[in-house]
């Protein structure tokens, strides 16, 4: 924990972005007891250009942010959306969902790769938050865990709807089936997708869970015999 703090040491305020204020203010309270004073956007956003320009308006060193921003016309974006680009422009940020389970396949997985963590809400405490806020910030700072860096690696479709890929990585676990949308792969490959397709992409493999795992740089790999088929 020591080093953790240590690493958060110039942080001196936290932006919540969130569309429930009672889940803004208990925020607030467990920024409060991390011992940094929390800034509240309960007013919503009408971009992702506004976000940011709010962010750096408010001089916030970091965000936590939820990921269902679009119930109360609170933004015109998911959490996800916000926190891939608040990553892009170098500012360190949480997301936080009570509903990962329904929402990482389609909503959050096209942005993972900028999401350096992602919490559900019953992980969600102080001292979980200065972990995951600590996190971001080393990785930004170049600190990149090996669970978040991508490796070539075979990926094979088994299964296709209208909006997703049922796959497996047998590089990180051949007994378990990923969902991700089928917007993440390439034209023309994507809208000819079918079973048994085949890519060399990008894949996090050393990831722990599913949810954390994310797909860049698909390239169809080549056609092998079935004695040679490692997906029998």
């Amino acid at each position: 924990m020591a080093g953790l703090q240590e690493t958060l040491v110039s942080f001196e305020a936290i932006g919540v972005v969130d569309d429930d204020s009672s889940e803004a203010e208990l925020y607030k309270y467990q920024i409060e007891d991390i011992g940094i004073r929390p800034i509240l956007f309960g007013a919503g956003f009408a971009s992702l250009e506004d976000l940011v320009g709010k962010i750096r308006s408010a001089k916030v060193d970091a965000v936590v942010c939820d990921h269902r921003l679009r119930v109360r016309d609170y933004a015109p974006f998911n959490g996800a959306e916000a926190v891939a680009r608040l990553f892009e422009i170098h500012i360190p940020a949480v997301l936080i969902s009570r509903y990962t389970r329904i929402d990482v396949d389609m909503d959050i997985r096209p942005y993972r790769k900028k999401i350096p963590v992602l919490l559900s809400k019953d992980e969600v405490d102080s001292e979980s938050l200065l972990v995951a806020l600590g996190q971001c910030k080393a990785e930004l700072d170049g600190n990149v865990p090996t669970s978040r860096r991508p490796q070539r690696t075979l990926v094979r479709i088994d299964d296709v709807t209208q909006d997703l890929a049922v796959a497996f990585v047998p590089g990180w676990n051949p007994n378990e089936a990923v969902r991700f949308p089928r917007s993440v792969v390439p034209e023309p490959y994507r809208s000819a997708l079918q079973p048994d397709d085949r890519f060399f992409t990008n894949v996090n493999i050393d990831a722990e869970k599913a949810d954390d795992l994310f797909f860049e740089n698909f390239e169809p790999a080549p056609t092998v015999s079935p004695e040679d088929d490692i997906f029998s």
